[in-house]
């Protein structure tokens, strides 16, 4: 998935995925991601790129 792909994607979900729904769509299919980090206490998920850097809520 391109970074544009990502864009769409959370936005078409408001930020708030279900982890293995975006593990399978995203995070499987984009090589491109350089870093993830994910805050425990907020359930803010973060990946990076080397064009952009995308945050978003794990929605469980």
């Amino acid at each position: 998935m391109t970074d544009l792909e990502i864009s769409n994607y959370l936005a078409k979900h408001n930020y708030k995925v279900k982890p293995q729904n975006f593990l399978m769509d995203v995070l499987n299919t984009s090589p491109q991601i350089i870093d993830e980090k994910y805050d425990f206490r907020t359930r803010i998920m973060t990946l990076i790129t080397p064009q952009n850097t995308f945050s978003f809520e794990w929605n469980y």
